[in-house]
């Protein structure tokens, strides 16, 4: 296989994607399965070093994922074992500098997840791929230049060409047999992991909500981008709408409960992050209306619903269960369908919003072109000032403080895909912003519901 040139993340991915469109389930879930193999002793390196973990616990892991290459099939609650098994024995940053063993549990976890769908591997597996590169430069850039800068990395550049290796190994084997899959582990044993030098921190940092809503930016932007490369839409049929569109709604959703939930770095701002979730269970409950699906697709749905939430994919069990980290798929098809006129306007409104590009995307762009932190004239007075806030029973704005006589309020926003806050002075919105001033007190947030 010649060595392509790539320029850039976005060129790997859709390099991964085109040359996986042209493989089996079972080829997918071996590059996944090699990646993993590739960084499992650096894991095994760190719970030498800290005396914590269980390196045998995740071979007989990544064992299961290369019996699936073989042809076994995995049921659901054999991944879901293993799923459960793995976030047990995952460090976690509070307690370990473990960015490298942090890397071998992300990799492993989503080859097991590959295992659960061969009509569907691909977005795993190139999440296994992509994630290794995501854990390597602690921040990855928004800004195209920064990103190509980053992507010359010495480090950046090992691990590509290794995986670029594996990619040719896999694609040159004729069969998955045992000896052949044995013979290929051996080879992939001897790659050494190269990891950048890395000063070790007094703690580990914890994200801002700025920083969250940028990475959360960068990754839904490449995933709509393969989304509209690589993915056709199905045929008018309610049960194959219903499934499709319930995959993009789901990969959407998802991105979304890692970004709030701290998987992809914690957040710093754990008061916000509690009220946030408040917020979006209080929207969910707003939607009162019944729906009335076919009943062997509401079925599949909710199997769906309950097996990705025992894998941690997704917080709720059921389409009926109120959802705390964004628009459930029954709000959103219910809202769909009355501002249509049929089931198929639901369908189409949800892969609406699994694809739509947030306008405060457009609006953070213009703010940074234009050099200023906020564009709403004396916001940043306002959040500079001394002040001292309550705690409300609303979910939407759970602080308020009165400020010569007028009540001020801050509002929670669909964040991610928006920013975090907006500053409420009367009824008027006096500006959007990122992160809590460390001049405001913010009282104590048990009043907030999750």
């Amino acid at each position: 296989m010649a060595n392509p040139e790539l320029k850039n993340i976005d060129e790997y991915e859709i390099f991964l994607t085109e040359k996986m469109t042209l493989w089996s389930p079972e080829r997918r879930v071996a590059l996944a399965a090699a990646i993993a193999e590739h960084w499992l002793p650096a894991y095994e390196s760190f719970s030498a070093a800290e005396d914590w973990g269980d390196p045998a616990s995740l071979r007989q892991s990544l064992d299961a994922v290369w019996s699936r290459v073989q042809g076994r099939v995995l049921t659901e609650s054999d991944i879901a074992r293993h799923s459960q098994q793995l976030e047990e024995i995952t460090p976690h940053m509070d307690d370990f500098d473990a960015e490298e063993a942090l890397i071998a549990c992300a990799a492993l976890s989503d080859a097991l997840r590959s295992c659960a769908a061969p009509e569907n591997t691909i977005p795993y597996v190139t999440r296994v791929a992509l994630g290794v590169f995501e854990g390597l430069i602690s921040e990855w850039p928004v800004d195209t230049g920064a990103q190509a800068r980053v992507w010359r990395k010495s480090v950046v550049r090992k691990e590509l060409q290794t995986q670029l290796r594996l990619v040719e190994e896999i694609d040159s084997l004729k069969s998955f047999d045992a000896e052949s899959i044995k013979a290929l582990r051996a080879r992939i044993g001897a790659l050494k992991v190269k990891t950048p030098a890395r000063p070790k921190p007094k703690a580990p940092a914890a994200l801002t909500n700025q920083t969250l809503f940028e990475q959360y930016r960068r990754m839904i932007e490449s995933d709509l981008k393969g989304q509209a490369k690589f993915q056709a839409e199905p045929t008018p049929h309610p049960y194959l709408f219903a499934l499709t569109y319930m995959g993009y709604w789901m990969a959407r959703y998802s991105r979304r409960l890692q970004t709030i939930n701290g998987s992809y770095g914690r957040v710093a701002d754990e008061q916000g992050q509690r009220a946030l979730l408040a917020r979006n269970r209080a929207s969910d409950l707003e939607e009162t209306d019944r729906l009335d699906w076919d009943a062997k697709v509401r079925e599949t749905l909710e199997m769906c619903l309950k097996n990705n939430s025992q894998l941690k994919v997704l917080d709720a069990a059921s389409v009926e269960t109120p959802h705390t980290y964004g628009p459930s798929l029954r709000r959103l098809w219910l809202e769909g369908r009355r501002l249509g006129q049929s089931d198929l306007d639901g369908w189409k409104y949800v892969r609406a919003w699994a694809g739509h590009r947030p306008s405060a995307w457009e609006d953070e762009d213009r703010r940074k072109k234009k050099g200023s932190s906020h564009q709403v004239s004396g916001l940043i007075d306002n959040l500079r000032r001394e002040l001292s806030w309550s705690s409300t029973s609303d979910p939407f704005h759970p602080w308020a403080t009165e400020v010569d006589g007028v009540i001020w309020r801050v509002r929670i926003n669909d964040f991610p895909d928006e920013l975090m806050y907006s500053l409420i002075i009367g009824n008027e919105n006096a500006g959007d912003f990122h992160d809590w001033p460390e001049t405001w007190q913010r009282a104590s947030d048990s009043a907030i519901k999750t």
